[in-house]
């Protein structure tokens, strides 16, 4: 069996086809960058020290959970109530210290109480801190009112 040879008779004196040169290219390149890469490592300015996970994971650390505030004494009387109707009313007043009561929003009030102090006479129960300072009776609230109570199903009367 006869082997193809060049003209000059001679096998094997072909030039390196462009394959070899393409390989032995990206050997070189690869080495270069690694290279470059292995030095900026010990520089300490590698791209993994600057990446924008590294740099959010040691930013700023945790903040710890927050308590809430504790329930006022009208917001713990509500969280025990499973009418949605329900409205916590709170009394404000020189002298006064009630508890808070539930009533029914939109209802008439039934349980407002007549509260005593030594050396001060009770007027009544008012709307607004204004108008038990003027004794306004338009703002008067008694068991002829009907229970208003704001967002959080709660309201506050005042004593004069």
């Amino acid at each position: 069996m006869s082997h193809s040879s060049s003209p000059s008779g001679r096998r094997g004196n072909r030039r390196p086809s462009g394959g070899r040169f393409l390989l032995a290219g990206l050997v070189l390149a690869t080495a270069i960058g690694g290279g470059v890469a292995w030095s900026a490592t010990l520089r300490g300015d590698s791209p993994a020290s600057s990446s924008p996970t590294a740099i959010a994971s040691t930013a700023l650390p945790t903040p710890a959970p927050t308590t809430p505030p504790p329930l006022t004494p009208a917001q713990q009387l509500l969280a025990t109530s499973s009418d949605p109707s329900a409205c916590a009313v709170s009394f404000v007043g020189d002298g006064i210290s009630l508890p808070p009561i539930l009533e029914t929003t939109n209802q008439r009030f039934l349980h407002l109480p007549i509260p005593r102090a030594e050396g001060l006479v009770f007027a009544g129960w008012y709307s607004t801190e204004a108008a038990a300072s003027a004794r306004d009776v338009a703002q008067r609230v008694n068991g002829a009112a009907v229970v208003a109570c704001d967002e959080s199903r709660e309201a506050t009367v005042y004593a004069s």
